[in-house]
């Protein structure tokens, strides 16, 4: 069976290893983020002012959110960073407040089990990998999930999956792209390239 078959990701204890965490996937994740975001909006999948906010689940050090002010700029939107993790969470402020100005709101709990239902654009990066019985997550929560439209930053099995899930309801676009990593960032990430899949999920219009 492959590892991540049941969304499984090798077990971090966030109390511990945030730190190193973050050495090790800080810019990776920022760079991946970065790329997304502006590949759908020179698509026109996305554009400034459309989400009253942007949830980023499972923030961490609020890659997602810094990259999506750096590309889309300051706008009207409420950024709302989810962790289930405290120290998560405190880095994250600290983090987002050396980046923007911009006002935005942390929360902290298991998303969805005991989500407050923003309206929104939601983006995960790498947090679908991480749970740990993604069925029952998505089977009874991809309305939750999925929100007014949702960028998802993970391994194209996860992808696929979601796909299946969402069925004839939702539009799924998915990419995967080669990223060759840039010369200035840090020379402990051995990778010469990157792999980045990513998918943009919104529900199906119906006329």
């Amino acid at each position: 069976m492959h590892p991540f078959s049941l969304g499984l990701c090798p077990s971090i204890d966030y109390n511990y290893h945030w730190a190193s965490f973050h050495k090790a996937y800080f810019y990776k994740n920022l760079f991946k983020s970065l790329i997304a975001i502006d590949f759908l909006k020179v698509n026109s999948f996305i554009e400034v002012g459309r989400f009253k906010n942007i949830l980023d689940v499972g923030c961490g050090a609020a890659v997602a959110t810094i990259a999506w002010l750096a590309s889309m700029g300051s706008n009207n939107s409420m950024h709302i960073l989810i962790d289930s993790n405290s120290y998560q969470l405190m880095l994250a402020q600290e983090t987002v407040s050396i980046f923007s100005s911009n006002s935005f709101i942390l929360e902290k709990y298991q998303f969805p089990t005991e989500f407050r239902p923003f309206p929104g654009l939601r983006f995960y990066s790498y947090w679908f990998c991480e749970q740990q019985d993604l069925d029952f997550l998505i089977n009874g929560s991809f309305k939750n999930i999925v929100g007014e439209a949702a960028i998802i930053i993970d391994y194209p099995h996860i992808i696929n999956k979601l796909r299946q899930m969402g069925g004839e309801s939702y539009n799924i676009s998915s990419w995967k792209l080669i990223v060759e990593k840039s010369q200035e960032l840090p020379k402990y990430d051995k990778d010469d390239n990157w792999n980045l899949n990513f998918a943009y999920i919104e529900p199906s219009r119906i006329s």
